[in-house]
């Protein structure tokens, strides 16, 4: 008699455990939260990366890190897009004009970073594979509205001669443009 209610305790907790798995799924939003790495417990006023992280916000956003003159900016072309650098949670988000004609970069400005929290969510999605998603502090320009900015930035290409940084290594691409950046704004030796 005593084995049945011990079965039965046992099944009853199991299905208690599955039941409170549920609900904190379920209330998470239908995704799971995790750390990529023991670094994402360090509290951010005693995290070193998090300090750079400030100190990069406060002094680079809207930095010109490259330019090259052009006769005609009616030519350009532009993007932005996160700048991944090896080793580092603080990922600058960059505006990169390039000339249509000759195909070369012709100018960069740092328009906001991101900082990787090194925490990352797993949702399912309806009849697609699992998804999983990085989790990013962002502080800087209004990325979803640059346009509104690439004017003035334009005018200010075509008005002045000015040329900022060393040249890129054109053979290496965009290989040379993260050595670039970090060099640039971490102050590290190619």
């Amino acid at each position: 008699m005593q084995v049945k209610s011990s079965k039965y305790k046992r099944m009853l907790y199991i299905i208690a455990g599955i039941v409170v798995l549920l609900f904190v799924y379920l209330a998470s939003g239908c995704s799971i939260y995790y750390p990529t790495s023991y670094r994402a417990f360090i509290p951010k006023s005693l995290d070193s990366e998090y300090k750079e992280y400030e100190r990069l916000c406060k002094e680079e956003v809207g930095k010109v890190i490259y330019a090259r003159p052009i006769a005609d900016a009616e030519y350009l072309d532009y993007q932005t897009f996160m700048w991944f650098l090896p080793d580092k949670q603080i990922i600058p988000q960059v505006l990169v004009f390039t000339d249509l004609t000759s195909k070369k970069v012709v100018y960069i400005k740092i328009v906001g970073f991101h900082y990787d929290t090194l925490w990352s969510s797993f949702y399912p999605e309806l009849f697609i594979m699992p998804h999983t998603e990085k989790h990013y502090i962002y502080k800087g320009y209004d990325v979803d509205n640059i346009a509104s900015y690439i004017d003035s930035i334009k005018r200010e290409i075509s008005d002045s001669s000015f040329v900022i940084g060393e040249d890129f290594d054109d053979v290496k691409g965009f290989d040379s443009y993260d050595w670039y950046m970090l060099k640039v704004l971490f102050g590290k030796n190619q």
